[in-house]
């Protein structure tokens, strides 16, 4: 049995720590956003357009210089491996947290391109977004991490 002034002290120190136990659930979160949107890259998901023709077989630009397909490249059916050329923008996926804030991003253009798309371009590719997948598919994780904090915040031990 625990005392009523026992059990004051115990959610006076919950209340002093549970930004700090949040905190390293944002640190493991954003973590493991950040892998999955690098492990997004190169593998084709239910979420996007199919790649286009032109990215696969390559196309004549109209500048006049030809831009190689993935065919070219040597990557292999069924799914070119989208997104991945020389593996830059996928290394380029970063994340940051700090306090109660976690951050994911990349400071390589063509990721912009690639999450928004460019529906207004002479050649539109469509979005095929890896840091908002990475993102929604890491709310379970969030939830999980936060039902922990709270059940070791709320229960006391006795």
């Amino acid at each position: 049995m625990i005392t009523l002034g026992e059990a004051a002290a115990w959610y006076r120190q919950a209340a002093d720590t549970i930004e700090d136990e949040l905190g390293e659930v944002v640190v493991t979160v954003t973590a493991l956003a950040v892998e999955r949107a690098k492990g997004y890259i190169g593998h084709e998901q239910d979420e996007w357009a199919p790649l286009s023709g032109a990215t696969i077989e390559g196309f004549r630009h109209a500048y006049g210089f030809r831009i190689p397909g993935k065919r070219e490249l040597g990557y292999s059916p069924p799914d070119y491996e989208p997104l991945l050329r020389s593996g830059q923008m996928r290394e380029s996926i970063e994340g940051v947290a700090e306090g109660l804030t976690g951050i994911i991003g990349s400071a390589d253009k063509v990721m912009l391109y690639q999450e928004m798309g460019t529906p207004n371009a002479r050649y539109p590719i469509p979005p095929r977004p890896v840091l908002a997948l990475a993102l929604m598919n890491s709310v379970p994780d969030i939830i999980e991490g936060c039902g922990e904090v709270a059940v070791k915040i709320l229960v006391p031990e006795v």
